[in-house]
Formats: structure tokens, C-alpha cells, sequence
């Protein structure tokens, strides 16, 4: 193999890896991306799950409350 033949095929490796960093730039910012996207979603998610917590709790207290006036209610009637 002469000079010329390893320069060319050292030039194409160096083409080749050099290439193959820019694709892996491009890759790691879009797994930033991907993975501020994902935080970002993890976290709406957390949220409405919060809140749907929130809900039910509320709900319930409203159900017992609902119940208790049912029940005096009940109670009055007897009464009368």
C-alpha cells in the first residue's frame, strides 16, 4: 500500500468518524429533548393525579356530609 492509498483511506475514516460525531451530537440533543419532554410530562401527570386525589377526597366529604343531613332529616321526621 503506498502513502497516497493510507492518506486517502485515513481521510475517509476521519470523513467517517466525523460524521458519525455529528450524528451523535444530534442525537444526544434530541435525547435531551426527548427526556425534557418526558420530565415535563411526568410531572403533568403527577399534577392531575394530585388533583384527582384532591377530587375524591372532597367527594367523599361531601358524601358524608350528605349522609349526616340525611340522617337528621330522617331523625326530624320521626319527630313530627
Amino acid at each position: 500500500m503506498t502513502i497516497g492509498r493510507i492518506q486517502n483511506t485515513v481521510e475517509s475514516l476521519e470523513g467517517k468518524i466525523d460524521h458519525l460525531l455529528e450524528i451523535f451530537d444530534s442525537l444526544k440533543l434530541k435525547n435531551r429533548e426527548l427526556q425534557t419532554r418526558v420530565d415535563k410530562l411526568e410531572q403533568e401527570l403527577q399534577d392531575k393525579t394530585e388533583a384527582e386525589n384532591r377530587q375524591a377526597e372532597q367527594r367523599e366529604i361531601i358524601q358524608n356530609k350528605i349522609e349526616s343531613l340525611l340522617i337528621k332529616l330522617k331523625d326530624f321526621s320521626e319527630l313530627v
